[in-house]
């Protein structure tokens, strides 16, 4: 059993990710319709802002050329409404499906102009939001390094916020971050920050009954375990993480 730990857990990671993104961004057919009703009803600038940032971000997990569609009008409206918070809202939006379409590029660009929004209306939770996703982009990019300074960033507006969820999803990266560092060069320091981050995200997720959290916590805990050769907790990681996955089908 020990043996095909690596194996199992590698498949059962690829195929999680894949059924998560279908289980947490299936938009449902009776919320698009609603929306698209209440678009037409409306004259309202600042109300079609919101309705089209909606639209944006019931999509942007299964269709992102909709889903920036939707965005542009958002942003669009909520320029003509004078509406600054929103149009970052949908410009985080936008950033995330080029994200999701690995164009790190036009993310980048399109996070620092919602910072730049953010900044000026001192939005602390949408901060914490672009920070995090700029970290995103520049891990996925291979720039651990840089990625690490806005990681950190994100953390400074988690806790000014008190932002549970925010410092769950952190931590979880502030993990991966160093348990990537000690793979590369085994430094005793990046494996206990792993640890400490990876914990400290484990427990807030707990806190919080974040199902699907907790399973990305608990494989990333259980390959940290195998590195270690402690196979042992490896398995209970996964089993853990197995009989959530099935609880939430």
């Amino acid at each position: 059993m020990v043996s095909d730990l690596p194996c199992l857990q590698r498949y059962f990671k690829m195929n999680l990710l894949l059924t998560l993104l279908f289980l947490l961004f299936q938009n449902s057919p009776n919320q698009t319709d609603s929306l698209t009703r209440e678009l037409k009803k409306t004259e309202d600038p600042s109300v079609k802002a919101s309705l089209y940032y909606s639209l944006a971000k019931s999509h942007y997990g299964t269709d992102q050329d909709l889903a920036i569609a939707y965005a542009d009008s958002a942003i669009s409206f909520g320029e003509l409404a004078d509406f600054p918070k929103m149009k970052a809202n949908a410009i985080n939006i936008k950033a995330v499906s080029y994200l999701i379409k690995s164009d790190f590029e036009t993310s980048m660009k399109l996070n620092l102009e919602a910072l730049e929004i953010r900044e000026r209306i001192q939005d602390t939770v949408g901060l914490l939001e672009t920070n995090l996703n700029l970290g995103n982009i520049l891990f996925r990019s291979g720039k651990s390094g840089e990625a690490i300074v806005w990681y950190k960033k994100a953390l400074g507006y988690a806790e000014l916020a008190n932002n549970r969820r925010g410092l769950s999803l952190i931590y979880n990266n502030l993990g991966n971050y160093y348990l990537t560092r000690w793979k590369s060069i085994e430094e005793k320091t990046a494996l206990d920050s792993a640890k400490l981050y990876l914990n400290q995200s484990l427990e807030i997720k707990t806190e919080l009954q974040d199902s699907r959290g907790l399973i990305n916590t608990l494989l990333q805990l259980a390959e940290m375990a195998q590195l270690e050769k402690n196979f042992g907790l490896a398995e209970s990681n996964l089993s853990k993480a197995l009989a959530i996955s099935e609880g939430i089908d």
